[in-house]
């Protein structure tokens, strides 16, 4: 009898195995590209780094190379070329979130010049997964696309 139950639950896991590899994954690191695209849009909304801190204001600055006063917003949205630019490339292997604005850096790293802390632009994270809701929102994708491919 209890070997019978084994069989059983065996021939039942070998089926689950075997409908694993109907898993898109491509389909999946795309699906998690744009979750990813949607967490970064929504932090630049809020104004708020991965861990929900707020972001500093920027102060009005004198931009020397074009000779005028410059008054950015309290938040990154007018920023819009920044706020926009996020894609990701999804494949086989994995997913990459992303911008080409080279200018991003000076946003999430400590921003220096010439090894003087710049003042113009505080630290504004807006990259990587730190919450809580994050990582179950990016879970509750990969739980989908299994359940779509066990046919649960």
């Amino acid at each position: 009898m209890v070997s019978v139950k084994l069989e059983m639950k065996a021939e039942k896991l070998s089926k689950l195995i075997d409908n694993l590899e109907n898993l898109d994954m491509v389909a999946l690191h795309s699906d998690l590209g744009e979750e990813m695209r949607n967490i970064i849009e929504e932090r630049f909304d809020k104004g708020v780094d991965p861990k929900g801190k707020k972001w500093k204001k920027i102060k009005r600055y004198f931009n020397a190379d074009h000779n005028e006063w410059r008054n950015p917003s309290d938040t990154p949205l007018k920023l819009k070329d920044l706020y926009s630019s996020f894609s990701y490339n999804a494949g086989l292997q994995g997913v990459v979130v992303g911008t080409p604005k080279v200018y991003a850096k000076y946003h999430t790293d400590a921003p220096t010049n010439n090894g003087k802390p710049r003042k113009k632009i505080p630290l504004r994270e807006f990259m990587g997964v730190e919450s809580d809701r994050d990582i179950e929102t990016l879970l509750d994708v990969v739980d989908t696309h299994v359940e779509e491919a066990l046919n649960v």
